[in-house]
């Protein structure tokens, strides 16, 4: 079946997954951690923190080319 909740992160053409002054790369769990209460509020971050303790929540990063093709990528 599929998760729960999915993350995703878009890039168009050649951007990179930034990495932050003290080390975080983005879209790794501590940077999720980090970003998730601001990005969904209090209430669906703690939905999503149990679904994630479940394994019920996907990374994916989606890759977009100059001629807009879409490129998944199930991040771990």
């Amino acid at each position: 079946p599929p998760p729960e909740f999915v993350i995703s992160e878009a890039k168009y053409g050649s951007s990179q997954l930034s990495t932050l002054k003290d080390g975080t790369r983005q879209m790794s769990d501590k940077w999720i951690r980090r970003n998730l209460y601001k990005a969904v509020g209090r209430r669906r971050a703690a939905e999503i923190r149990k679904a994630a303790s479940r394994g019920q929540v996907q990374k994916l990063l989606l890759r977009v080319d100059t001629s807009g093709a879409v490129t998944e990528t199930v991040m771990l």
